[in-house]
């Protein structure tokens, strides 16, 4: 595998606060209107399960995606290993990291996921988490800066 494709890397530059960037990340009612309409939902305790599930209209939900929490650091960072269930080649990690990074004029909000070389079929993993976290990206930012 390239070493190029070990991370994704997404930077989104914000016209926002830390305090904003941090809600719309932690929230639930706010991570369903960017995270393909999934709540996040955890205790926010390092070690805590997290888990991104989808609510249905008639109250029930559907779990997506399985966590755990490994950094907790309010308005700078929040660290995971995510569980990716496969029917393929069955079960492995990846690690997801949200860091906020004040500047000047609003801040920055890198998102990093990986080491896909870690994973079975990494290059094509690789591939399909960064469509996912640039599909992603517009709805996060505009749930942001309404927020803001």
């Amino acid at each position: 595998m390239q070493n190029d494709k070990k991370w994704v890397c997404v930077e989104i530059p914000l016209q926002a606060t830390e305090t904003a960037v941090w809600s719309t990340l932690t929230n639930p009612k706010l991570t369903q209107r960017y995270m393909y309409n999934c709540q996040l939902h955890s205790s926010w305790e390092v070690g805590s399960n997290a888990i991104w599930k989808e609510e249905h209209s008639d109250g029930t939900f559907t779990t997506h995606v399985r966590a755990k929490v490994l950094e907790f650091t309010p308005y700078a960072k929040l660290r995971f290993t995510i569980f990716h269930e496969n029917k393929e080649f069955g079960a492995c990690e990846s690690e997801l990291k949200f860091t906020i990074l004040k500047q000047d004029s609003g801040v920055i909000l890198k998102i990093e996921q990986g080491d896909f070389s870690k994973l079975p079929n990494g290059i094509q993993s690789y591939d399909d988490c960064l469509m996912g976290w640039n599909y992603v990206t517009r709805d996060l930012s505009t749930t942001i800066e309404e927020f803001t």
